[in-house]
């Protein structure tokens, strides 16, 4: 558990001084961070798992910046904590076996270097959100289908806290603090883990709700750019969290899983742009505040718990 506490207004010798934010731990802070879980299994096809790379690239190279993270600065996103704008997003990918960091393993076989997974990222600027863009579509670093059965619990689950033997970390472990974590897993819907891997048989539903009790605050899906998604399980996953909220108390947005004749890119880049909206700003009134001073108010305290 990461604890930051941000001490807003301290009482010292009759005067109000500002304070300032401080850590418990040495965490990097940021508004929200964003885990995608996408499925690289034999289920998805090699054109359909390169229109969702193309999708992703595109996404980030489009003023996400600007779109998405900048908007956050200074917007109240909690009572008691402000946006700074900057997130921190990671790409993780299920199949036969788990996708590794993005310090590439050197394939033999295509005689180039090998990258699964894409690993955790802080988008502070447009640059940013290029050289995380260029890391899943790069030439020499780009995101390789790993193939094989689908193991999508196991793909949560490594989102949520990580694998003994993979050094990419989970949202629960990777020395971030957030005030929101979103999951956002794609998938044909088709949950078949490899049998010969016993770490890998962890079913869909049970991971979500163990990501839930971890403290994500939102799990959406998306079905993978096919005709064959599976709607009954993706609707089970997303109806996990149907009794979550959002931060401004409002049930998280719940979106078609089943996108056929929709452009992958559109339906991807609509929902991210939903899930990561923050709540209205809440500014209290000018009296409120003065009143607060007048009353010689000891200390306002606010923290961020990250569970």
């Amino acid at each position: 558990m990461k604890l930051l506490t941000a001490s807003l207004l301290v009482a010292a010798g009759g005067f109000i001084v500002l304070g300032t934010t401080t850590y418990a731990t040495a965490a990097t802070l940021v508004d929200i961070e964003l885990a995608f879980i996408i499925d690289g299994s034999d289920s998805v096809s090699v054109p359909n798992f390169e229109i969702q790379k193309q999708s992703y690239y595109n996404i980030f190279r489009n003023d996400f910046y600007a779109d998405i993270v900048q908007p956050l600065a200074g917007r109240q996103l909690r009572p008691g904590q402000t946006g700074i704008g900057k997130i921190a997003v990671a790409l993780y990918q299920f199949g036969q076996r788990l996708g590794s960091p993005d310090d590439c393993s050197f394939n033999t076989v295509t005689g180039r270097d090998e990258c699964t997974a894409v690993d955790w990222t802080i988008i502070a600027s447009q640059a940013d959100a290029n050289s995380f863009a260029d890391r899943i579509l790069g030439p020499m670093t780009g995101l390789q289908k790993i193939g094989g059965l689908t193991a999508m619990g196991a793909g949560i689950t490594q989102a949520t806290s990580g694998f003994t033997g993979y050094n990419m970390a989970g949202i629960t472990n990777n020395n971030i603090d957030s005030v929101q974590q979103v999951f956002d897993l794609a998938s044909d819907g088709f949950d078949i883990p490899p049998s010969t891997v016993p770490s890998l048989i962890i079913r869909p539903v049970t991971a979500a709700q163990a990501a839930l009790a971890a403290g994500v605050d939102i799990l959406n899906t998306i079905g993978s750019p096919t005709t064959t998604s599976n709607e009954v399980l993706l609707a089970r996953l997303r109806n996990v969290f149907a009794a979550n909220t959002n931060l401004n108390g409002t049930p998280p947005q719940n979106f078609d899983p089943f996108i056929l004749g929709q452009p992958y890119q559109n339906v991807l880049n609509n929902k991210i742009v939903q899930e990561t909206q923050p709540p209205a700003e809440s500014i209290p009134e000018p009296s409120f505040v003065l009143g607060l001073l007048s009353l010689g108010l000891l200390g306002i305290g606010s923290k961020l718990i990250r569970r």
